[in-house]
């Protein structure tokens, strides 16, 4: 049978850099989808087409889900320090006191589309 609604959720998978140094520094990267934070525990809807969620930029996805061909859509994530260590415990308020070099790691996004009948 033919799909009559689509979902499509996102959740943060891993969000932490560690500098590349002996100093176990890390940063927690912040990341937002249209002013929502999206975080670990719980899925954030971005389409749902039966509650008239259409995802703004997405919206290409909510209306052609249900044909039989391509459709590509994209939209803006935005990423932000939210929390930094020196030492991978000590949390830091002022990030100039920050150890110099670079931070390296994942920050992973998944997502998830059901289509229903």
């Amino acid at each position: 049978s033919e799909s009559t609604a689509f979902k499509l959720t996102s959740r943060v998978l891993t969000d932490t850099l560690t500098q590349l140094d002996n100093s176990g520094s890390t940063l927690q990267v912040g990341i937002n989808y249209h002013g929502t934070s999206l975080n670990k525990t719980a899925d954030i809807v971005m389409v749902d087409t039966s509650k008239d969620i259409f995802g703004g930029s997405l919206s290409a996805l909510s209306h052609n889900f249900n044909q039989n061909s391509r459709t590509m859509a994209q939209d803006q994530f935005t990423f932000s320090i939210i929390s930094a260590t020196t030492d991978g415990s000590t949390a830091v308020a002022d990030y100039s006191s920050l150890p110099e070099g670079i931070w390296s790691g994942d920050i992973s996004v998944q997502f998830n589309a059901v289509w229903t009948s």
